[in-house]
């Protein structure tokens, strides 16, 4: 049985991620992404960092040269032209933190009433 052109495609993913703090300008993640699509990957996963989501314009941009979905750990990076995300909305974060702040300088006790629940999934 012939498996469909997107899974063979997909079977090999890039990790793209910064543990140096390498990345100092533009010209390299174009190399990043020309390594990646030399090596034959069918997609890129780019791990949050703050260099990278300050360069989420640019890694999308390349992302659609090079014909590679891109999946982020940062929203922000998938509103700026990445395919998808898989994390937390770090607005939304800090909007419940603002409240259980709140909660706590008015006197809430930590084993009192429950805890607000998220907004959304």
């Amino acid at each position: 049985m012939k498996q469909p052109h997107w899974r063979t495609r997909l079977q090999r993913v890039a990790l793209l991620v910064n543990p140096a703090n390498f990345f100092h300008a533009a010209a390299a993640s174009q190399i990043a992404f020309e390594a990646i699509a030399q090596a034959h990957y069918g997609a890129v996963f780019v791990v949050a960092d703050a260099l990278l989501v300050s360069e989420a314009a640019q890694i999308a941009k390349l992302s659609l040269k090079y014909q590679l979905p891109s999946m982020h750990q940062v929203r922000a990076e998938a509103e700026a032209g990445g395919l998808m995300s898989y994390g937390p909305d770090i607005t939304d974060l800090y909007r419940r933190t603002a409240t259980y702040v709140d909660a706590i300088l008015k006197g809430c006790k930590a084993c009192g009433p429950a805890r607000p629940a998220a907004d959304e999934i």
